[in-house]
C-alpha cells in the first residue's frame, strides 16, 4: 500500500523529518498504542501524522492521567489531533486511564504510612 500526506503543517517538525517514509514504506499501521499520552507536541505531532496517513488504521489507544480525565483535555486533544480530517474513517480513538503509571497527583493517602498497605486507598 502507497500512503501520501494531504495536509501538512509548517511546524510539524516529525513530518518535516519523515517525510520520505511516505515515498518509502508500505505501511499497513492497523493498532497504535501510546501508555502515556500527555498530550505534549511531539507526541502530537507523531499521532497525527498516522491520523492523517494511515488508511488502515482501526484503533488508537492513549493512555491517560486521571489528571486528564476530563472533557476539556479531551476535547482539545481531538481537536489537536485532527481527528475530524483522519483517512481512516472507521478508525477508533480511545482515551484510557487505569494504566500503572502513577503521579504524586494519583496518590492520595501517601501519608497514611501507619497503614499496612498505604495505596490501596488510591
Amino acid at each position: 500500500m502507497f500512503f501520501q500526506s494531504f495536509q501538512s503543517r509548517p511546524g510539524n517538525l516529525w513530518r518535516r523529518k519523515h517525510r520520505n517514509l511516505l515515498r518509502c514504506f508500505d505501511m499497513s499501521l492497523k493498532t497504535l498504542v501510546l501508555q502515556l499520552y500527555r498530550g505534549k507536541k511531539s507526541q502530537i505531532n507523531f499521532l497525527t501524522f498516522f491520523v492523517l496517513n494511515a488508511k488502515v488504521l482501526e484503533s488508537v489507544t492513549l493512555g491517560i492521567t486521571t489528571r486528564n480525565n476530563n472533557e476539556k483535555f479531551l476535547a482539545e486533544q481531538r481537536r489537536k489531533l485532527e481527528l475530524e480530517n483522519r483517512v481512516s474513517r472507521d478508525a477508533q480513538f480511545h482515551f484510557i486511564t487505569g494504566t500503572c503509571v502513577r503521579s504524586s497527583y494519583d496518590i492520595k493517602h501517601i501519608g497514611d504510612l501507619d497503614l499496612t498497605d498505604p495505596f490501596t486507598h488510591m
